[in-house]
Order: structure tokens, then C-alpha cells, then sequence
């Protein structure tokens, strides 16, 4: 299957915004351990408060094997694009679309507390947008 200039940039986009994840929650989770390492942080904590931790029906969005497995998925959808072309550009864009609506609702939380996380967290969700159009807009072109 032939891979085109979109296919090339819908792929460009994915690298860029799985990496910038990547660096993001770093950047995130060494802020966490040098700010709030010590256990009056926790302590100060009342009962129904949050503890740092992002949860989505249940599961730490930002444990590493969450992180890993976002990766992998990302990685699998390049391999998708690379053997099925155009022909994968739905699942892309679909699949990008619910990464964006979580990218979403992370800027919203990130803006008050960590300006360059929130940055990180925008520029990821930007990626992400992207790639729904270019990849919806492929899929209808064909």
C-alpha cells in the first residue's frame, strides 16, 4: 500500500504529540516529587480532597502502564497507517477525537496549577485536533 504526503503528516503529528505527552507527565511527575515529597503534603489533605492523582473510572491516568500502554496504541495506530493507508484514516480520527476530549478536560485542570504542564497539555491537545481533521478530511476525501 502506498503511504501519502497525509499519511506521512498524520504520522509526523502522532510522533510530535506522543512525545510531548511523554515529556509532559515527566515534567509533571518530577514537579510532584520534588514539590510535594514529603508527608505534610498528604497530611493536609481532608477527607473527600484529592490526592494528586488522575483518575477516569477508577484507573490513574498517569500511572506508567497507562502511559506505556497510550504509547503503544499510538505506536499501533502508525503501523496501521503504514499497512492499511487510507483505509485506517476513520479509526485514526476516531480514536484521536477521545484523546482530544481527555486533552480537554487535562488543560482545563492544568491552567491553574502548572503553566508549563498546561502548555505541554495544550500543545498535545492542538496535536491531537489535528490529527482528527487531517484524518477525518482524508477519510472523506477518498
Amino acid at each position: 500500500m502506498k503511504v501519502t504526503g497525509l499519511s506521512w503528516l498524520i504520522i509526523a503529528l502522532i510522533v510530535l504529540s506522543t512525545i510531548l505527552f511523554v515529556v509532559g507527565v515527566s515534567i509533571e511527575h518530577n514537579g510532584e516529587a520534588t514539590e510535594g515529597g514529603s508527608d505534610e503534603a498528604s497530611e493536609g489533605l481532608e477527607e473527600g480532597e484529592e490526592s494528586g492523582e488522575e483518575t477516569a473510572f477508577g484507573i490513574n491516568l498517569e500511572s506508567t502502564p497507562i502511559i506505556i500502554s497510550i504509547v503503544v496504541v499510538w505506536v499501533l495506530l502508525i503501523i496501521t497507517l503504514l499497512v492499511f493507508g487510507s483505509s485506517s484514516y476513520i479509526v485514526i480520527s476516531i480514536i484521536a477525537l477521545l484523546a482530544t476530549i481527555f486533552d480537554i478536560g487535562e488543560v482545563m485542570r492544568k491552567l491553574g496549577e502548572n503553566n508549563l504542564v498546561a502548555i505541554f497539555a495544550i500543545l498535545v491537545t492542538l496535536s491531537h485536533l489535528a490529527i482528527v481533521i487531517l484524518s477525518g478530511l482524508g477519510h472523506f476525501r477518498k
